[in-house]
C-alpha cells in the first residue's frame, strides 16, 4: 500500500471524513483515548460504513513511521 493511500493523525482523519473523502478503513492504536479521539470515534460513528480496528502500536509502526498519532485511515481507490 502507498502512503499516498493512506491518512495519518486524527485530526487528518477527521477533517477526511467530514470532508466526504471514501475511506476503507481505519485503524487506531487499542489504547488510544484522549478528546481528540473521541471527536474521531464520533465522526466514525456517523458513518458506519467506515470499519474500525483497534489494534497494537506495532501494527499501525509496520505501515509507516511518519507521526500517526496512533491512527490511519486507508482511502477508497477509486476507478
Amino acid at each position: 500500500m502507498k502512503e499516498n493511500e493512506m491518512i495519518f493523525g486524527i485530526r487528518a482523519i477527521i477533517e477526511a471524513i467530514q470532508a466526504g473523502k471514501e475511506i476503507d478503513k481505519v485503524i487506531i492504536k487499542k489504547d488510544l483515548q484522549s478528546e481528540l479521539s473521541r471527536e474521531l470515534f464520533a465522526a466514525l460513528k456517523e458513518k458506519p460504513q467506515i470499519q474500525l480496528q483497534r489494534v497494537p502500536v506495532e501494527r499501525i509502526n509496520r505501515y509507516t513511521r511518519k507521526n500517526h498519532q496512533g491512527a490511519i485511515a486507508f482511502v477508497s481507490q477509486t476507478v
